[in-house]
């Protein structure tokens, strides 16, 4: 059992640090990038691995009190 690298790797488990972003409303597409750029900056300096965005942020809400673009799969590739 001892040379079995299954039974190896169940001994020592990684520690993974998830930062959850917590950003304000964008202004519009290309302000939500800026925004995710900063928080993976910061998530990243304290130590995070893996940063959770909220669904479509990147691409925008649509929202009735608030104007949306067009949905655009080149800014989505670009982004």
């Amino acid at each position: 059992m001892r040379d079995n690298p299954a039974v190896l790797s169940f001994r020592v488990m990684a520690t993974v640090r998830i930062a959850l972003a917590n950003i304000p409303y964008p202004e519009n597409r290309d302000d939500s990038i800026d925004r995710v750029v900063a928080a993976i900056a910061d998530a990243s300096t304290a130590g995070a691995a893996i940063v959770c965005f909220p669904e479509c942020y990147v691409p925008g809400y649509r929202a009735a009190s608030r104007p949306s673009e067009t949905p655009d799969a080149a800014f989505l590739e670009r982004a």
